[in-house]
């Protein structure tokens, strides 16, 4: 998946994708795949749309997020509002 885009798709309850569609386009570099399935504590909050690997995720109590994208490439749709909103989460 190296200098690929996928079809990300985000559950639209969590405040790092405030104001981004539902369906968005992102950069991949990597070819590593995260599992979640047995951390009690966090929660996904972004797969790809076509075949459900994670994208993104997020801690149940704290403040803490993880993606597997990069918004900070011109291939990634809305990357900028990502990188804004998650600021502002760290702000409040």
């Amino acid at each position: 998946m190296h200098g690929r885009t996928s079809l990300v798709r985000h559950d639209q309850t969590c405040p790092l994708f405030k104001d981004i569609p539902q369906d968005f386009s992102a950069a991949r570099y990597h070819s590593l795949i995260a599992d979640i399935q047995d951390a009690l504590d966090l929660v996904p909050i972004a797969n790809t749309a076509d075949d459900n690997v994670l994208m993104a995720m997020r801690h149940d109590t704290h403040p803490v997020y993880g993606i597997q994208f990069h918004p900070e490439s011109i291939l990634t749709n809305h990357g900028q509002q990502i990188i804004q909103n998650f600021v502002q989460l760290m702000l409040s």
